[in-house]
């Protein structure tokens, strides 16, 4: 109700530093999206590609978190910035 009612602009500006103070999470997907991106990065540095292995239950989630990335590209689903952010560490779309 919080994050709907900022949206809106109907949440007062006390409410939101008293949130903010919190470390409230306003967009918890964005923050779920770039969490997995920062994974992403680190498991191309240990491994040297942008393509883990859903089978392998280590990599199981960034896997699975991948092919959904591939999918919203092909679907138009992608935005542009996060398809900048991909493209920027080689992602391999195909």
């Amino acid at each position: 109700i919080q994050r709907e009612s900022y949206k809106n602009g109907k949440l007062s500006q006390k409410r939101i530093e008293l949130l903010n103070s919190l470390d409230f999470d306003w967009d918890p997907l964005e923050t779920d999206w770039q969490n997995k991106f920062a994974e992403l990065k680190q498991f191309k540095k240990k491994h040297g590609h942008t393509s883990p292995s859903e089978k392998r239950k280590e990599f199981g989630s960034l896997g699975r978190w991948c092919t959904n990335q591939r999918r919203n590209y092909k679907q138009g689903k992608l935005s542009q910035e996060r398809f900048d952010l991909l493209d920027s560490i080689k992602f391999r779309w195909n």
